[in-house]
């Protein structure tokens, strides 16, 4: 399981727990207002499928770097899963472009027709 940034630890151990996975966190910086820069990835996570655990997508940009961090470092694949549903901007581009296999939404917010159709490409 993955936390995206500190912020989200509490909820990713708790879904690492649940399942018995070990846990990695990812140490970003903010460059400027929605602009996320991943600087380390802190556990191991070699050889591993990434659960990334994320609480929001505003514009995607953590998750999409945080998801291309673990393909550029070869250390397994990327899965997000999320909750409340709200993705704005550049998202629903920046979500089909990158190299994230699945994505996973809990909520009952109805997908906008753009994010519709990357659902089922």
């Amino acid at each position: 399981m993955v936390s995206p940034d500190a912020g989200g630890v509490e909820r990713a151990r708790f879904f690492a727990q649940k399942v018995g996975a070990p846990l990695a966190i990812v140490d970003k910086r903010r460059t400027d207002m929605n602009v996320a820069e991943v600087m380390n990835v802190v556990g191991d996570v070699n050889g591993k499928t990434c659960l990334i655990i994320d609480d929001i997508i505003d514009t995607a940009g953590t998750l999409v770097k945080t998801g291309g961090c673990f393909v550029r470092l070869r250390r397994g694949f990327s899965l997000c899963l999320r909750q409340p549903r709200r993705a704005s901007g550049p998202a629903i581009d920046r979500i089909a472009a990158s190299r994230l296999e699945q994505l996973v939404v809990t909520d009952t917010i109805p997908l906008r027709e753009a994010a519709q159709k990357v659902a089922q490409d």
